[in-house]
């Protein structure tokens, strides 16, 4: 891949930047080609977790660089100072979604994917992702640099140690008060938005492009454990999709191995790769007609 380049998507503040990332020789061939767009995690709030985290992932994919046309990484507004004046670090719920939104369409205006994207998320980024494939977006017009509703959904989501239901997440920490603190940061004090939030009560029927989802998670994970996965499968399971695959995968490494290693990453972004290939072999994968 080439060096990144970074790029402003919206005016609200400095963590409005994503950084992209091109095949150093890029085959002008027809085969289809997809792009990656990576959420990092962070609990929300964390400032050294970035858009840079993907870049020790980036030579792990290059067995599939054939059918990669671009690699993006998004900022967004972050958590943790409410009632600042800092608009980089006093975002709330669903701020932090909406920028993700306003981000890939700013991607889809420069670079034109469409839906031929896999949209891939670590920790926090992980709910970010499977709360951009579930909401009511085309009907919000909320940013000012691009209205939500051109947003387009991705073919397939891939989560990496994901929050997905934040209760459970309280009580399985319910000792370590961090927890409790960096989701009141996120999403404020009221319960009710925590369920509304998590990706285990979201409505996945409005996703009707959906092809795959990945869940990948760790057993040496000390931060977010087993039953958040196990309880986004079970969510899965019971809105299952003829047009869509579910697959579990199981990683290596403690929480943020995952991405600062580099291969876990890569390894779940080449799976899901192979799944849509899978797809486009069978001829049940819609494709943009600029193909």
């Amino acid at each position: 891949m080439e060096p990144g380049q970074v790029f402003r998507y919206a005016s609200l503040s400095e963590l409005n930047s994503l950084e992209v990332h091109l095949p150093k020789n890029p085959q002008h061939d027809h085969q289809p080609k997809f792009w990656v767009v990576y959420i990092h995690g962070g609990a929300w709030r964390d400032p050294a977790t970035n858009s840079s985290s993907i870049q020790p992932s980036l030579s792990g994919l290059l067995p599939a660089a054939a059918w990669i046309e671009g690699v993006a990484s998004l900022n967004y507004r972050l958590s943790g100072n409410p009632g600042s004046d800092d608009a980089a670090h006093n975002a709330i719920h669903p701020d932090h979604v909406e920028d993700v939104l306003t981000a890939i369409c700013w991607l889809e205006n420069k670079y034109r994917f469409g839906e031929r994207y896999i949209l891939v998320g670590h920790s926090a980024g992980a709910t970010l992702a499977f709360q951009a494939v579930a909401g009511h977006w085309e009907a919000r017009d909320s940013s000012p640099d691009y209205p939500l509703s051109s947003f387009v959904k991705p073919l397939a989501v891939a989560g990496l140690a994901g929050i997905y239901d934040i209760q459970i997440l309280l009580k399985s920490f319910s000792a370590i008060p961090l927890y409790r603190s960096f989701i009141e940061a996120a999403f404020g004090k009221d319960e009710t938005v925590w369920k509304r939030a998590s990706p285990t009560h979201v409505d996945l029927s409005h996703w009707r492009n959906a092809r795959c989802v990945v869940l990948a998670d760790s057993d040496e994970d000390k931060l977010i454990d087993t039953p958040q996965a196990d309880a986004m499968w079970s969510h899965l399971v019971s809105n299952e999709s003829e047009h869509r695959l579910d697959v579990r995968m199981k990683l290596r490494g403690d929480h943020d191995d995952m991405w600062n290693k580099g291969h876990e990453l890569a390894k779940v972004i080449l799976h899901t790769l192979d799944l849509l290939k899978k797809f486009l072999r069978e001829g049940s994968l819609p494709l943009s007609s600029d193909l």
